[in-house]
């Protein structure tokens, strides 16, 4: 958690913002870990509150996915594709919306390319104002933006690999997931003697 903590303070914490706060989730209360663990930080690790039973896993999910976007959209520009699962969901009036051509270009690669150093720069230079968080970006600008686009076959076999690498990405998420909830019991039976 302190590397975490540390990486978030140095690459994304904004002038002014209050230092990044970690949270971990355990299954159990484990003193020792927590002291072996913890003991000496710079940074003090509070617990505010212990609860032997966690909320619903799809509320964990759901405050997880919202916080993610919330964080991507902050490093990334606020560029999405809606996707089969988004359909009768509702967009804000404030976001530019538009529909790719289909047959000439598929909205994952322009996705990918706009949140490419080149691409956002290319956002950045099309949207007007002096302070990053009040630039908006107008559909005639938009629209003035050239983007470099390859063959739509070459598109669509992009995508293809880009849909593995997400499902690679996701599947390494799951395994860390399941290693960060094995470690404490490891911790637990290295400090009782109890490993082989």
């Amino acid at each position: 958690m302190h590397l975490y903590l540390n990486y978030a303070q140095e690459l994304w914490t904004r002038e002014g913002e209050n230092p990044p706060v970690g949270l971990i989730l355990c299954t159990r209360k484990d003193a020792s870990v927590a002291h072996y663990a913890l003991e000496g930080l710079p940074n003090k690790v509070l617990a505010a509150e212990y609860r032997t039973v966690l909320p619903d896993a799809d509320k964990i999910a759901a405050e997880l996915t919202k916080a993610r976007l919330a964080l991507e959209t902050r490093r990334k520009g606020a560029i999405a594709v809606a996707r089969p699962e988004d359909a009768g969901r509702f967009g804000s009036h404030r976001f530019i919306t538009c529909v790719a051509k289909p047959g000439e270009i598929i909205a994952q690669f322009l996705r990918f390319y706009f949140l490419t150093n080149e691409g956002l720069e290319l956002i950045r230079a099309a949207s007007p104002g002096g302070a990053g968080r009040n630039r908006t970006l107008g559909l005639d600008a938009l629209s003035n933006v050239r983007v470099p686009v390859p063959s739509y076959e070459l598109q669509t076999r992009f995508d293809a690999l880009q849909s593995e690498v997400d499902n690679f990405n996701h599947l390494q998420t799951k395994t860390t997931a399941e290693f960060d909830a094995l470690l404490p019991a490891i911790f637990d039976q290295a400090f009782k003697g109890e490993l082989l």
